[in-house]
């Protein structure tokens, strides 16, 4: 299924509630493993746009380059993107270096 707009900021803010906060890349292969698409050559760009507005928007968090998390509240029951069970594929998000390391 190919996403964009609303529908591409809504499921990156289901996968960012259901799995905390993820990078770009992260992301991006996320919506893969569940079958989507985003509709753009440059997709990762895209979706660095469609979170810079949910940043914008008070929504998401922008913790570092290419790294969001979500400002809404945790998933309560099934969702668009099917229960709340992560992806038996996604071994988890990269660990993210901290500053000094």
């Amino acid at each position: 299924m190919l996403l964009s707009g609303v529908d591409l900021r809504n499921t990156a803010q289901e996968l960012l509630r259901r799995y905390g906060p993820l990078s770009l890349v992260e992301i991006h292969a996320l919506l893969h493993l569940y079958g989507y698409e985003v509709r753009h050559p440059a997709s990762v760009k895209t979706l660095a746009d469609a979170l810079g507005r949910e940043t914008r928007a008070g929504r998401a968090t922008r913790l570092e380059r290419g790294v969001y998390a979500t400002n809404l509240p945790p998933p309560s029951h099934e969702t668009a993107i099917g229960p709340l069970l992560q992806h038996p594929d996604w071994p988890g998000p990269t660990p993210q270096p901290r500053p000094g390391d």
